[in-house]
């Protein structure tokens, strides 16, 4: 079975296989509540919180400030131990801002913790506005001990959004102490919610590339839950429509999606959150972490895909002025740009198309930019292969092209292609602003209907033409050689 890049064969850089990596088995990780609490709570920069957080939906039974922290850690042994049968544990600082005291209150909290037999290392969860150089080098030398991770609530990378969520502090100080946290050679993880009222689809993924330019070392997604007796809560009963909330399906494949432009190197702790029923006001899903990400894993299977492929695609946007004008007939003098294309080799798909003449062009086609193979989904007994011959002209005896069904299409494909829906979708980005990966699969749907929603979720981009005239449309095989000539275009710069 194929290892990627992180070491194993998950198709994402998964936290448990990181873990087992370094210590040899499985860590478990056990809840601490130190009785902190948070500057946007008790009036230092606001009250109230963030209008999203009650502390009581993710605090285990063992985990309260009525008893010490050593007692919590023994009880939350004891709990995993039967449950898991775990033996060794990282110390979850959960709650709150567990930084938001002064240095020597810090230093009674975790000495005593890391000093435990079974405890392998601390993770500690705070806010970009309680942290400080004397603290980071204090932790330092913890690190040196134990395993010790810094763990930071970005929320979000749009200030508004984080000023709407009463965080109180903006994107630029999180990315400030996520910087200087990992300056002193500490991991550095953070913790992202996928759903936040005023945020569309599209900030959501436009996120990643900006996430990807931190110094992070693990990162965690939740999508939004609108949990009972906070200030959202309210915010969501007096105005429902003001959230887009995940159906699990659609989370699947969007996650799926931003996790294909995500930083190789991140590793992943979590793709969801689970808030007891007692506690969920929005629509439960109805399955465990664990079940669902089963789920993605075997979705991320299905589309031939893991973390960080699109990235690894992208090549560095150019300038206007670093575009060059080629004459016609050089393009190819170069021999060494004709043999770049030619091992490129795209693949080109016809999804159900019913004018034989639309597949006889995108056979033509093909042959034109050297493609790997074309193929089409449909019976071709229900084609006149004539007129399809007819109008590939000779391309047919030296094209190689396939009618097959769509899952054994994908099942032909190499998994570091891109695949690349031509289509007006609503996540739709416009050709000529794209910069468009090396290995491509050129994707177009029926003449009629186009491709339906379940192909455009198994594709990686969609990419529509602009059309600056009356008619908005274009023939399926004419939109094919646009795209697919904008492609040899980029290769050839």
């Amino acid at each position: 079975m194929e290892n990627y890049a992180w070491g194993h064969h998950r198709r994402f850089n998964a936290y448990a296989n990181y873990f087992k990596q370094k210590f040899g088995k499985r860590i478990q990780k056990l809840s601490i509540d130190a009785g902190f609490t948070c500057p946007n709570r008790d009036g230092t920069i606001a009250r109230g919180g963030c209008t999203y957080c009650n502390n009581k939906a993710f605090s285990p039974s063992y985990c309260s400030t009525g008893i010490s922290v050593q007692q919590q850690i023994e009880e939350g042994i004891t709990f995993h131990k039967e449950r898991y049968g775990a033996d060794q544990f990282l110390a979850y600082f959960q709650s709150y801002t567990n930084t938001y005291t002064s240095l020597d209150k810090l230093k009674e909290v975790y000495e005593p913790a890391l000093q435990h037999k079974d405890i392998v290392g601390i993770v500690i969860g705070t806010r970009p506005d309680c942290i400080d150089d004397e603290k980071l080098a204090y932790f330092q030398t913890l690190s040196q001990q134990k395993y010790l991770t810094i763990e930071y609530g970005i929320e979000s990378t749009y200030d508004e959004t984080l000023q709407r969520i009463n965080r109180g502090h903006t994107f630029e100080q999180t990315k400030e102490a996520i910087e200087k946290t990992a300056s002193y050679g500490l991991n550095v993880g953070g913790h992202l919610i996928v759903g936040l009222p005023g945020e569309t689809r599209e900030m959501m993924m436009d996120q990643v590339s900006v996430l990807n330019a931190l110094p992070l070392t693990t990162i965690k997604f939740h999508q939004l839950q609108i949990i009972k007796d906070t200030v959202m809560a309210r915010q969501y009963k007096e105005n429902p429509d003001a959230f887009r909330l995940f159906e699990m399906k659609e989370y699947i494949d969007f996650i799926i999606d931003i996790v294909e432009r995500l930083n190789p190197d991140f590793i992943i702790e979590r793709f969801s959150a689970e808030a007891p029923p007692r506690f969920n006001l929005s629509k439960s899903w109805g399955v465990r972490s664990a079940d669902l990400i089963s789920m993605i894993e075997q979705r991320m299977k299905e589309r031939h895909t893991f973390q960080g492929k699109f990235l690894n695609n992208q090549k560095k946007a150019m300038t206007q002025d670093e575009i060059k004008t080629i004459p016609a007939f050089d393009y190819f003098k170069d021999g060494d740009k004709e043999e770049k294309i030619r091992k490129l080799a795209p693949y080109i798909i016809g999804d159900n198309l019913k004018n034989p003449m639309n597949h006889g062009a995108l056979i033509r086609l093909g042959s034109n930019i050297g493609a790997q193979k074309v193929f089409f989904t449909q019976n071709p007994d229900e084609l006149s292969i004539t007129k399809v011959k007819k109008t590939a002209g000779s391309s047919h005896t030296h094209m190689d092209f396939e009618f097959l069904e769509w899952e054994e299409i994908m099942k032909e494909i190499p998994e570091d292609y891109v695949w690349i829906a031509i289509e007006t979708s609503s996540r739709a980005k416009m050709l000529y602003e794209q910069v468009l990966p090396e290995k491509c699969v050129f994707v177009v749907g029926n003449e009629s209907y186009g491709l339906p929603k379940e192909r455009l979720r198994q594709c990686h981009q969609h990419i529509y033409i602009p059309m600056p005239g009356n008619t908005k449309s274009m023939n399926v095989s004419h939109a094919a050689t646009v795209v697919a000539f904008e492609w040899v275009r980029q290769q050839l710069l």
